[in-house]
């Protein structure tokens, strides 16, 4: 049933519920946000994706706008977007990023509230089918070009998910989405696709050595066994505290770096030096140039400078303070932290202890790695306000 209080009609042919209840354009529709470098390996791929990609967020963005019940996270992301595409560049003077991630990060958002909200079961299996898809496709390309789709590229081999840091930013999500759709269809054990995901997904991890996306799989393993296999709801009831620890820690081991005792224990578990290869550096850095225009940041040019070479801050909340400043990170923060309220007003949900769990994984990944290069982030960060539509539609199938 559509509960976004908006249709669009040709006749009497109902095109949103239409085009929704349909697994195959859910994952049609889903396909231009896996946009990565490796597009550019086939000629006009990446140029015709992002014009899809445009026109897709557009309408999207038209449609959820049109539509009751808007979230606090979507309307903090509109606030966070009006600040860092708008203001911060006007009154600082620079260039804001790129449009590309304004239109994915709304249209993300955009597309997991309509899907969810007009046809449930359709879209979770879609987007699951569709992340899963990827998966496959990512661990061929690692099997058939060992060196990468574009070899040595100036920051490294580029596979289908663009770099391995980015691995864990769609296989994360793609665990997710495929335990989701098992919990909707009752499966006491994991389906096909989603062992399937499971194995290939951790195979790419692994012999890339994506070391933060292992410490998120690794953390989402203990926590899945302690709550969710034994449906113990105090992750959900806890999670406002575990998600201020987690800023505290992030910030702690930002500001403080490798003198901060957890950096070292970090450090040794991993068999990592110190500096967590040089991240503890670059944090330095990254801190010194946004204290040198706190509010406003710096936009596009929101890399550091180390020995002569330009690098991304290697944490989420350090790059959204240099781009759009501490006012811009800031934001974020605080929408993120409604996300987590919401999940914890939802203890009841079947879901709810199983997208805590994800969300507490994704935010210790924060900590060492921007997760903004796929839009994936949004769309979880979503899920919380739009499990009362999943449960509301368990209740009407029943």
């Amino acid at each position: 049933m559509n509960r976004l209080g908006f249709e669009i009609k040709k006749g009497d042919i109902k095109l949103i519920e239409k085009i929704f209840s349909s697994k195959f354009l859910v994952s049609l529709l889903l396909f231009p946000f896996f946009k990565s470098e490796a597009f550019n390996c086939i000629p006009c791929l990446a140029e015709i994706t992002n014009v899809i990609l445009a026109i897709e967020c557009l309408m999207l963005f038209f449609i959820n706008i049109c539509s009751k019940n808007k979230s606090k996270f979507f309307i903090m992301m509109i606030l966070f977007s009006f600040w860092n595409y708008i203001i911060s560049p006007l009154l600082g003077g620079h260039t804001s990023e790129s449009i590309y991630y304004l239109l994915e990060s709304l249209g993300m958002i955009s597309f997991i509230d309509i899907a969810l909200k007009v046809n449930y079961k359709k879209s979770i299996s879609g987007i699951s089918s569709i992340f899963t898809f990827m998966v496959i496709l990512n661990f061929l390309t690692l099997v058939l070009f060992p060196n990468g789709l574009i070899p040595m590229s100036k920051n490294g081999n580029v596979y289908l998910f663009g770099l391995r840091t980015g691995f864990s930013l769609v296989i994360i999500p793609s665990f997710l989405f495929n335990f989701i759709d098992d919990n909707i269809n009752n499966n006491d054990k994991f389906s096909l696709k989603t062992v399937i995901c499971l194995i290939l997904g951790l195979y790419s991890l692994i012999s890339e050595w994506v070391v933060t996306g292992i410490i998120e799989v690794f953390i989402t393993l203990i926590l899945y066994i302690l709550f969710v296999l034994r449906k113990d709801k105090k992750l959900n009831k806890y999670i406002r505290i575990i998600f201020i620890s987690i800023m505290i820690i992030n910030f702690s081991m930002t500001l403080i770096g490798d003198s901060f005792s957890i950096v070292s224990f970090i450090a040794n578990l991993l068999n990592k030096d110190i500096t967590l290869s040089g991240r503890t550096y670059i944090w330095e850095c990254a801190v010194n140039k946004l204290n040198q225009n706190p509010l406003l940041g710096y936009g596009l040019e929101s890399t550091v400078n180390i020995y002569g070479i330009l690098k991304p801050a290697h944490n989420h909340w350090l790059h959204i303070g240099l781009m759009s400043g501490y006012i811009g990170m800031i934001i974020l923060i605080i929408s993120f932290y409604f996300s987590c309220l919401k999940l914890k007003s939802q203890s009841m949900s079947k879901n709810n202890n199983l997208i805590c769990v994800f969300i507490i994984s994704i935010l210790i990944g924060c900590i060492t790695e921007i997760q903004l290069y796929f839009p994936f982030i949004y769309m979880i960060f979503e899920l919380p306000y739009l499990l009362e539509y999943i449960d509301e539609s368990d209740e009407v199938d029943q």
